[in-house]
């Protein structure tokens, strides 16, 4: 596992993001999959596109994007945001 900090990962930590996903990429044991788990209320399409539209697309394959809500929380002025 390797955390990223400092910073929005779709914005000020998007290269510490790709330089991450090359250390796990080099690494001899391939791996499966790679999950990647944001903080807070993430836009996912910066991220998407920094596997879409960077050299990382040739080396990755993007599966799926899943989104947890926290359903406790979560009330109808959340749902009629924007992020919802």
């Amino acid at each position: 596992m390797l955390e990223l900090s400092n910073g929005c990962i779709c914005c000020t930590i998007n290269d510490g993001l790709v330089d991450a996903v090359y250390r796990v990429l080099e690494r001899e044991e391939p791996i499966d999959y790679l999950v990647i788990e944001t903080t807070c209320v993430a836009e996912p399409l910066p991220i998407i596109l920094t596997f879409l539209g960077t050299e990382l697309r040739d080396l990755t394959n993007l599966d799926s994007i899943l989104t947890v809500v926290d359903a406790e929380t979560f009330d109808e002025e959340n749902f009629q945001s924007e992020a919802a």
